[in-house]
């Protein structure tokens, strides 16, 4: 996805087991596009993990994250094991009605949708 509106729509067509959401994006950011998820999903009950991808590493970014409803925060650059571990802790043997993460196991291979702006 190249903005937050794409990424809305995408989650609307179907679902995923958490998104990978790039903070800064053109027309709407990511922190927009997660209030707004948010906003849409407390009409459904629904709750997909949204993990924050930035490069800002400074105080306040990660709260500010979770202020916007995102669950979990990563760095870019990121090491890759960093972010299987950010996965699984989020969509490990998560069933429909789960909205918290399941920290014991580890056995799911997780599939994530990725809202990225080219070049991040």
């Amino acid at each position: 996805m190249s903005d937050g509106q794409q990424a809305l729509q995408a989650l609307q067509a179907q679902r995923f087991d958490a998104v990978l959401m790039d903070c800064q994006m053109p027309d709407m950011d990511g922190y927009q596009a997660t209030a707004e998820l948010r906003r849409l999903e407390h009409a459904t009950g629904d709750h997909t993990p949204v993990i924050a991808m930035t490069a800002h590493a400074m105080d306040g970014d990660r709260q500010r994250c979770l202020d916007a409803g995102m669950d979990d925060y990563i760095t870019k650059p990121m090491r890759y094991a960093d972010l299987a571990d950010t996965l699984r802790r989020w969509i490990a043997n998560r069933s429909d009605s789960t909205h918290a993460p399941d920290t014991t196991s580890r056995e799911r291979t997780p599939r994530a949708e990725t809202a990225t702006h080219p070049g991040t």
